[in-house]
């Protein structure tokens, strides 16, 4: 069954997966700031030049300023890479 969101805003957060590993994923919100969905996979820095990759890990680091989550704390949500946006 697939669920439809209206996304609202990301931000990169810290992320407790089910078998320990903390990763750093692109975390998906509503209007009401309720988390709907985030990266099957961890987030890498990416860009086209220098200066944009440091922008993103600048994005990146501000992660590490918002309370970390866990996939448990999410139980109605599956990971889900397809709502990455670049």
């Amino acid at each position: 069954m697939a669920n439809e969101f209206n996304i609202s805003y990301w931000n990169y957060r810290l992320m407790l997966a089910e078998n320990g590993e903390w990763h750093l994923r692109e975390v998906y919100y509503d209007a009401d700031d309720n988390v709907v969905g985030w990266t099957a996979n961890p987030a890498a820095p990416w860009g086209e030049t220098a200066d944009e990759i440091a922008s993103v890990m600048r994005l990146m680091l501000e992660a590490f300023d918002r309370p970390p989550l866990t996939e448990s704390e999410l139980p109605g949500f599956q990971p889900n890479s397809e709502t990455a946006s670049g």
